[in-house]
């Protein structure tokens, strides 16, 4: 069967752009993909279940467990809010055997940000009256600018 030359260049046609697809794709996909794994080579996720929290307006004031199970508590400033933590809802349907807990990203051994995991609304926390102590840990964090925690 002989073709027709304008056949020929319908055929071409979709052969190239079918070529410059395939290319912009590769550039595009190959440098996003390399990003990501760096980006998970440097940044690790853990976790800490959480006995309990209290909040009201100068932050929030978490008990969790460490590696070794022992009780430890965390002082977030309402500064920190949506800058270094969130509070987190449980999903819809999920068990809380595991919840609630604190999921926190970490780059080496800097705490980069926590998500409050927990199974009631935010505006269900228990609100608290936080001692002269809790006030004072509460600026001492402040000052320093960034969340700690100990394992």
């Amino acid at each position: 069967m002989l073709s027709t030359p304008h056949t020929q260049g319908g055929t071409s046609m979709k052969k190239l752009f079918i070529g410059i697809t395939l290319l912009l794709l590769a550039a595009l996909v190959i440098p996003a993909t390399s990003f990501s794994q760096d980006e998970s080579d440097q940044i690790t996720i853990r976790t800490l279940s959480i006995d309990y929290y209290a909040a009201d307006s100068n932050g929030v004031k978490v008990m969790y467990r460490g590696f070794d199970n022992v009780q430890r508590y965390l002082y977030l400033p309402k500064s920190f809010e949506d800058r270094y933590y969130r509070f987190v809802m449980a999903p819809k349907g999920v068990g809380t055997g595991g919840l609630p807990a604190l999921i926190f990203r970490m780059r080496g051994t800097d705490v980069l940000f926590v998500d409050v995991y927990t199974k009631y609304l935010r505006a269900n926390a228990s609100i608290a009256d936080f001692t002269d102590e809790d006030l004072e840990q509460f600026r001492a964090v402040e000052e320093k600018g960034k969340v700690e925690l100990e394992f």
